[in-house]
């Protein structure tokens, strides 16, 4: 007896429709000026949405030096600094930088191109100063009748943070023979 034949039925394909890729969201810009919006740290507190103002800092004045000669000389990390005076790390080496572009050009026979830049030139030397007062302070520690106790925190603040000049200069050397891949894995 010969097999019953199935019935073909037609099977009707499904149309997959695709989706055009989105093109990225631009900037929402501020609806009184044509600027972009101001950024805002969103909380939820009592499931209400709560926004506020994020300090940003753009102008270098005196106070603001001050502060920041204070946290680093009490040891704080640059990035944690940056963030306590409402800055961020780019700003902060842009300082630096202007500071010593103004410096290197009173020093030399035309005079600053940007006089306006003499208050960065204060903040670099004052940036620097602070970071050599913070590791005076730990050596002194380290040499106080206390130290002991104290020891190892200090030097190992003075091996990172000065790595320059307190890091340890160990060097890994590595001696093979010449082997061939086969007797490698014998």
């Amino acid at each position: 007896m010969p097999s019953p034949k199935r019935k073909k039925t037609a099977r009707k394909k499904k149309k997959v429709v695709r989706k055009r890729p989105t093109k990225s969201r631009a900037k929402k810009r501020h609806p009184s000026k044509g600027k972009p919006r101001p950024k805002v740290r969103r909380t939820r507190k009592n499931s209400e949405a709560k926004t506020r103002q994020l300090p940003i800092q753009k102008k270098l004045t005196e106070k603001l030096i001050g502060e920041a000669i204070e946290l680093i000389e009490e040891g704080l990390p640059m990035d944690s600094t940056c963030a306590y005076l409402g800055i961020t790390e780019h700003t902060f080496h842009d300082w630096k930088e202007k500071g010593e572009k103004y410096l290197l050009e009173l020093q030399s026979d035309r005079g600053p191109e940007f006089p306006e830049d003499e208050i960065e030139a204060r903040f670099m030397l004052a940036v620097i100063k602070a970071k050599a007062t913070l590791e005076l302070t730990i050596i002194r520690d380290l040499k106080s009748d206390e130290a002991l106790a104290r020891w190892v925190r200090n030097m190992t603040i003075l091996e990172r943070r000065f790595r320059h000049s307190w890091g340890r200069n160990e060097s890994l050397r590595v001696e093979s023979e010449s082997i061939a891949p086969d007797e490698a894995y014998l």
